[in-house]
């Protein structure tokens, strides 16, 4: 199946004007505390706006320091680091759920908020349904 999510959160950091080296030490701290709310059976944290593959490396790299049982049914935790993954999943389900009313997605005006890496992917996926995506 799809994902259909991951958790979603935030803080006020902007990263574009931080060093790698405070990315670094705010990914690891950030972990820190994000590590008692997830966990391979309970929610993934994926990639989103401003945070890439290098961030998704720190906060992994201090999840496994933190928790060494990092894996769970033979699948690592955080290596599904695909950002389409939520917006491909929220698309499919909407779809699924039209096509149980007997209806679909062409035609349908969607809206998306967000303009990040998720967001594009969700505005493809629409594109593909024959939505229209709204911005």
């Amino acid at each position: 199946g799809y994902p259909l999510g991951a958790p979603v959160g935030g803080s006020d950091i902007n990263p574009f004007d931080k060093s790698e080296a405070e990315m670094q030490r705010f990914c690891q701290s950030f972990m820190t505390e994000l590590v008692k709310y997830i966990g391979p059976d309970v929610d993934l944290p994926t990639m989103g706006m401003g945070v890439g593959e290098k961030e998704m490396g720190y906060l992994f790299g201090q999840y496994k320091r933190i928790n060494v049982k990092s894996s769970s049914g033979g699948s690592p935790f955080l290596s599904f680091t695909d950002p389409t993954a939520p917006g491909v999943g929220v698309v499919h389900f909407a779809n699924e759920m039209l096509q149980d009313k007997g209806d679909s997605l062409e035609g349908k005006r969607c809206l998306i908020i967000g303009a990040g890496k998720v967001a594009r992917s969700v505005a493809r996926k629409l594109i593909e349904f024959g939505a229209i995506p709204l911005t």
